[in-house]
């Protein structure tokens, strides 16, 4: 269905190139990266589908680790600026580097991209044993109503129908050991703190 939706889809924004009407093709071009950030997200799934933890990733150094998810992120959305402030003093730790949670961080990333293309700003830090990356962008924020609901239900409070993949996120990270949590910043936006279990030297091997 997907891939019939897609077809359709481009034709449509096609037709609104000829006929001119500029809102159209706007809103054509927002159904068709939607689409395709579904059908990603499905891949991802599918891959994944039955694998056990270990099965699913490998291992990774951390700073390694944030580069590669960083790097795919600014693939997808090369007209947003990032600001990144990566602790140099942590130490030496590696992750068990998942496609899922690659693809939920950089959900995460797009979701604060879409509030606030100007201003993404990302924190991350880590012990031997946690990595914490905190995301901040400048957007309208999150209701109480909203942020009370992550992990229940998808949510959203954009009209391009985004939100899925926040829920997703919060489903794979939790999956994975880790934990999400939301607040309102100082001065307007949303800040999301990411909490991710690091291997130990008994699950280095």
């Amino acid at each position: 269905p997907l891939g019939t939706m897609a077809i359709l889809a481009s034709e449509l924004e096609q037709e609104c190139t000829h006929t001119g009407d500029s809102e159209l093709k706007r809103k054509m071009h927002i159904i068709n990266d939607q689409i395709a950030r579904c059908k990603d997200a499905l891949s991802v799934l599918s891959a994944s589908a039955g694998a056990d933890r270990a099965e699913a990733g490998h291992r990774m150094q951390v700073r390694h680790y944030l580069d590669e998810v960083i790097n795919t992120w600014k693939q997808q959305r090369p007209e947003s600026d990032l600001q990144t402030d990566i602790d140099s003093q942590a130490p030496n730790a590696d992750i068990l580097a998942e496609r899922t949670l690659t693809q939920a961080l950089v959900n995460i990333m797009n979701n604060a991209a879409d509030a606030s293309p100007e201003h993404v700003a990302l924190n991350a830090t880590w012990t031997t044993q946690q990595l914490t990356i905190r995301i901040f962008d400048r957007g309208p924020g999150l209701s109480e109503e909203i942020v009370s609901q992550l992990g229940k239900a998808p949510v959203t409070t954009k009209r391009e129908g985004l939100g899925v993949g926040l829920y997703l996120a919060h489903a794979t990270i939790s999956r994975i050991g880790g934990n999400l949590a939301i607040s309102q910043r100082a001065g307007g936006g949303t800040e999301l703190c990411i909490n991710l279990p690091l291997l130990t030297n008994e699950t280095r091997g």
